[in-house]
């Protein structure tokens, strides 16, 4: 057992195990065409491994939130409902993209469950009086999720951190959480994949592929009219990214790409659907 993280460049999330061959052109250079990933062996399991690092504005020091209902622990008082709200609707879209694909391919989907019932955990809040069971965040083979992070576990479980998505909402609105969740959701298309004996289709680039599935969940989505897009969204999808690069390009699996990288492979799998984004037999 094991989980995807989406944080590059921090600890506690292990390596992909059983590498394939790199898909060739890992340095896009424009991030408006759209390209087939090319032929790669893929790994044998779905590992942790982390994705988001995100240059956002600063969190302010908020109580202790419960992830179940939106309501702080310390006044009783609601609290992000929006950052709430827009999640449940990002879930609520991308299980209904994946659960349609599958479907097309005569095959059952079945899709993570959530951590505490809808992904939150609270790493700032573990160490105040009174933090509940939530605060701890899940674990994937006796790891606990790191903070400010979010990731898909091999067991079928996504969580998120609401030290990560309540700065990246409030910098970027609901696009920074239909990403988020879009990119977990694509982990889990992974791992079936392998599961059922796609496991080809499956590059070595997790994270990136994983971008790449991301844009297409999103712009299907938009297409199956389980999600409108507002003036300004696909802006703030590709900032979203941006903020999200690592320092360097892509060089081993543990990386998740540079910022020009991520909404590279973003822009493929939104413009040219799934099989842009997977790798061929």
């Amino acid at each position: 057992m094991a989980a995807i993280c989406l944080l590059g460049g921090t600890t506690g999330c292990a390596a992909v195990a059983g590498q394939g061959t790199v898909a060739a052109g890992v340095t896009p250079t424009a991030v408006t065409t759209a390209t087939t990933a090319p032929q790669a062996a893929a790994p044998t399991t779905i590992t942790q491994t982390h994705t988001y690092t995100a240059t956002v504005a600063p969190e302010a020091e908020d109580p202790a939130s419960d992830p179940t209902t939106g309501a702080d622990t310390t006044t009783g008082t609601a609290t992000d409902t929006d950052l709430y709200r827009d999640t449940a609707a990002a879930v609520t879209f991308t299980e209904g993209f994946w659960n349609d694909t599958f479907n097309g391919w005569d095959v059952t989907w079945h899709g993570p469950s959530q951590w505490a019932g809808n992904g939150f955990n609270d790493s700032a809040a573990r160490d105040l009086p009174g933090a509940q069971w939530w605060t701890e965040g899940p674990r994937c083979a006796d790891e606990r999720a790191d903070e400010d992070n979010a990731f898909y576990c091999s067991t079928g479980v996504v969580a998120w951190d609401h030290a990560l998505m309540e700065p990246g909402y409030e910098a970027y609105g609901h696009s920074f959480v239909y990403v988020v969740v879009a990119h977990e959701w694509a982990h889990a298309a992974q791992q079936r994949f392998i599961e059922d004996g796609e496991a080809p289709a499956v590059l070595e680039q997790q994270e990136l592929q994983a971008d790449c599935l991301a844009g297409t969940t999103i712009a299907g989505a938009v297409e199956l009219g389980y999600v409108e897009l507002e003036i300004g969204d696909t802006e703030r999808l590709t900032a979203t990214l941006e903020a999200m690069g690592d320092e360097t390009s892509w060089r081993t699996s543990d990386d998740h790409g540079s910022a020009q990288e991520r909404v590279s492979w973003f822009t493929t799998g939104y413009n040219g659907g799934i099989e842009a984004c997977l790798g061929n037999a």
